[in-house]
């Protein structure tokens, strides 16, 4: 997900920012996880602290109408490696594009670490805004509007499921049966994007992450070998996987890194110009050009 940028440069209460709030999907069903992207402008650099001590969201507000008057929604906690917390809006540039996604939470004017509800808990036509303030700054979004709707069939027990245990929705081993019989459910796209983090994760700490079994009896050699092995794999099965809805941006972006990572530069290339041409104005695509960017490398070509 946004790296979590240390350097950050305080400015006056005068300055100004603007937010745009869009999604991928309005249309989602009952406790479906929420994709936003949110597009900051600033006239100078400045940051915006989305939250504080990474306890959910703060600073950066969510409220939600129902048809009953805007109520005030903040997601539970969430892990440090999502960094949630600041984001820093350089000078010279026309947008920062930030995905966030909203999972767990609570309603009510003062947050708590805890969350016990979903954005959308039942079926209807809600409408949402983001607000932004963090005793310096302000900024109100546009509002977008959502419908919710019933699950049905195999949704219906995938929902059943969530209601019992919202966790595994975030993390969890529970989620790998989940995944292999309700490979394409909604409710589901995030927590495999969070399984691979996890899976990636462990690779790091010399430990196979389909085993559990330690790695450091490997000389780095080999365990280099293990990795871009393992890594190429990944790549393979987000490339053979279905469309994921409003997370495709992330499956390619995925897809890319493990393919680099798996020693194949030649899909990860391809994988770039198909996010280039599907999703110009992404956060992928920003971060792949700042990465590129601070490596020297070629910037992202479209297709022709």
């Amino acid at each position: 997900m946004t790296m979590l940028l240390n350097a950050l440069l305080l400015v006056s209460a005068t300055a100004s920012v603007s937010l745009n709030l869009n999604a991928p999907s309005k249309d989602l069903l009952v406790a479906e996880p929420l994709k936003l992207v949110l597009r900051w402008r600033a006239p100078r650099e400045i940051d915006v602290r989305l939250d504080n001590q990474n306890h959910g969201f703060r600073y950066l507000q969510f409220w939600i109408d129902d048809g009953s008057g805007p109520k005030r929604y903040c997601e539970a906690s969430r892990a440090p490696s999502e960094s949630l917390t600041a984001r820093v809006l350089p000078k010279n540039q026309d947008e920062v594009v930030q995905n966030v996604v909203l999972v767990q939470g609570s309603y009510g004017e003062n947050c708590t670490i805890a969350g016990n509800t979903f954005p959308f808990s039942r079926a209807g036509r809600y409408s949402l805004k983001a607000v932004y303030s963090d005793g310096r700054l302000r900024a109100e979004s546009n509002s977008l509007s959502f419908d919710v709707k019933e699950p049905t069939g195999k949704e219906r027990e995938v929902l059943e499921r969530v209601v019992k245990d919202p966790s595994i929705l975030l993390e969890g081993s529970r989620r790998e049966r989940l995944f292999e019989k309700y490979v394409d459910s909604p409710y589901l796209r995030f927590a495999q994007i969070r399984a691979l983090d996890e899976r990636e994760i462990k690779l790091r700490g010399h430990q196979n992450p389909d085993t559990g079994e330690s790695l450091w009896h490997l000389d780095m050699d080999d365990y280099n070998a293990f990795c871009v092995r393992y890594h190429k794999r990944m790549a393979e099965e987000l490339l053979a996987a279905s469309d994921w809805g409003p997370f495709e941006e992330e499956r390619l972006q995925l897809a890319v890194s493990h393919s680099e990572q798996g020693d194949d530069q030649n899909a990860a290339e391809r994988l770039k110009a198909e996010i280039m041409e599907r999703f110009p104005r992404s956060q992928a695509l920003q971060e792949i050009k700042a990465r590129e960017s601070d490596g020297d490398e070629p910037a992202v070509k479209p297709k022709q």
